[in-house]
């Protein structure tokens, strides 16, 4: 029987050799997949700075040799933290995902159009009350996808002069919700129907921003809101939206959209602020909070909106000005100049008061991660 038998010092040599395999393999592999530029990118080392030269000899080893036994020792001391430090990973940084004509989003100072400016945007001063506030309300709004900044939106509503469109929009805000014009088709076989009133409490967001004019809140989906609430993937065949509730059309507004922090509904109410759509849909754009003090033409004669309200503190004029110029997304080839933030913006709660009453109507309910 033949005996096979290795010396320590041939096992070091075949290690090196595999380790020396392994590195070369893993950065001809590194460079011929990472195609993105660096500018992107962050670039970690895992163990130490990156040896720019590999495996080539020091100046020890080329005095030993590049074959001595003290030449390959040294190379074998230092095999593992080389071949950990030339293995670069590149991650992407938080601004990976952004081009490099645009700034970060998340900053104060990056504006509607993607460019840096020097600072964030200053409030508009507050509203002056012309008409008597009945219900005060505070949103509690989400900007991020992980809470990166919260703020807060507090508004009075006018319910003297608009008690219809004060009532409905009291309802949206609250857990009760609004309930709309019941479609009998719909429900003849009401076995096993879901359905749920719609309230911003459930899928409220900011779906559409016009950069320094006016900021929309709504519910973009009642099928996904209701999903969400639930915990459910999905709202299944079964669920049927609530439909328009009965216009308003014949209540006036309270006042002119000619100053920032206004609280505006569609001319026929909610629920009537989408351009068709599917009755989903219909509740999108529910109101919106004029941002600029030149939006009466656009709101007053062109759509003929309705003013039931005005922001009333100096913090949520600068969250205002703050959400009004948040970068949005555009399509392609589009003339539009609103559309959704690069930011989703979500409503995380929402507390009602009424005034000179001792107890609260706030909803006291947070919505679910």
């Amino acid at each position: 029987m033949i005996r096979a038998s290795f010396s320590p010092h041939s096992i070091t040599i075949a290690l090196i050799f595999c380790v020396a395999v392994a590195q070369s393999w893993i950065g001809s592999a590194t460079t011929s997949r990472t195609k993105a530029p660096l500018s992107a990118f962050r670039r970690i080392s895992l163990l130490g700075a990156h040896d720019d030269s590999g495996f080539g000899v020091n100046e020890p080893d080329r005095e030993a040799g590049p074959s001595s036994r003290r030449a390959v020792l040294n190379r074998a001391a230092r095999a593992g933290a080389v071949s950990l430090a030339s293995v670069v990973a590149v991650v992407p940084s938080p601004a990976g995902a952004i081009s490099e004509d645009r700034c970060d989003p998340l900053d104060p100072r990056c504006g509607a159009d993607g460019k840096l400016r020097e600072k964030g945007p200053d409030g508009k001063p507050i509203p002056r009350v012309t008409n008597r506030i009945t219900h005060v309300v505070q949103l509690v709004i989400d900007v991020g996808e992980r809470r990166e900044e919260v703020g807060f939106l507090r508004f009075g509503l006018y319910g003297d002069d608009c008690p219809e469109s004060v009532k409905s929009l009291l309802r949206f805000l609250t857990p009760i919700g609004i309930t709309g014009v019941v479609d009998a088709s719909a429900m003849e076989n009401s076995i096993g129907v879901k359905s749920s009133p719609v309230s911003l409490l459930q899928g409220g967001v900011v779906p559409t921003i016009c950069p320094g004019r006016g900021v929309e809140f709504g519910v973009p989906s009642q099928k996904k809101a209701y999903a969400r609430a639930m915990g459910l993937r999905e709202g299944g065949d079964n669920f049927v939206p609530q439909n328009r509730p009965e216009p308003t059309g014949s209540e006036a507004g309270a006042r002119k959209h000619d100053v920032a922090g206004l609280i505006s509904i569609p001319e026929q109410g909610i629920g009537f602020g989408s351009s068709g759509g599917s009755v989903d849909e219909a509740y999108a754009s529910a109101f919106l909070v004029t941002a600029d003090e030149s939006a009466s033409q656009l709101y007053d004669n062109k759509l003929r909106r309705r003013v039931v309200g005005q922001v009333i503190d100096n913090e949520s004029m600068e969250f205002l000005a703050r959400l009004a110029s948040l970068p949005i997304q555009k399509k392609l080839g589009s003339s539009s100049d609103k559309g959704p933030p690069l930011l989703k913006v979500t409503v995380l709660d929402i507390g009602v008061q009424k005034v000179g009453a001792a107890g609260s109507e706030s909803s006291k309910k947070t919505k679910k991660k």
